[in-house]
């Protein structure tokens, strides 16, 4: 794995989005005082790396979706069987996701067999490489499991694993990757 401390990623953010990335922020540190591991994920990481605002942030934990509701006040189960809760925090909602590892893809979109698993797991079944970057806001540290700060910098567009395999998961990540 490589790993990068950065300068504090909120530099290249807005000030209307620095709230955002506050309460983001404020999300993982909470999961992290209570034991779980906890990171903003995809493609916020990938956007703050190149100074781009991000839209939205989202958090990938150790937490299950039980501990998720325990910790937090303000939370909507909106794909609990997958792992995924929102949070409200500060006005603003966050998708707080699980770790997870994901089979079966029978409609070609939603996993057919979903099972809590550790970080570089939830990393491995993202689409591109450079989605599946991890940070942790209070270390300001990023977690790089599949070269993505790499392919970045080479302007590469790489599918984490067997191309083949993400692209019959999800035929729409051919799409994405053009986009």
């Amino acid at each position: 794995m490589n790993t990068s401390r950065t300068g504090e990623f909120s530099e290249a953010v807005g000030l209307s989005c620095m709230t955002m990335f506050e309460a983001a922020k404020s999300i993982v540190t909470l999961l992290q005082q209570s034991g779980y591991r906890a990171y903003v994920a995809g493609g916020a990481v990938r956007d703050m790396l190149l100074g781009i605002v991000p839209k939205d942030y989202d958090i990938v934990t150790s937490a299950t979706p039980e501990h998720i509701e325990a910790i937090f006040p303000h939370v909507r189960p909106v794909g609990k069987q997958f792992g995924v809760m929102i949070v409200s925090m500060k006005g603003e909602d966050f998708e707080v996701a699980t770790f997870r590892a994901e089979q079966g893809y029978s409609d070609k979109r939603r996993p057919d067999n979903v099972r809590w698993t550790h970080a570089r797991g939830d990393v491995e079944r993202r689409d591109f490489s450079m989605n599946g970057l991890l940070y942790d806001p209070v270390t300001k540290q990023v977690l790089d499991y599949v070269h993505g700060q790499r392919d970045i910098a080479e302007r590469l567009v790489r599918f984490i694993g067997a191309p083949d395999e993400r692209v019959a998961e999800d035929p729409l990540r051919i799409l994405r990757g053009i986009d």
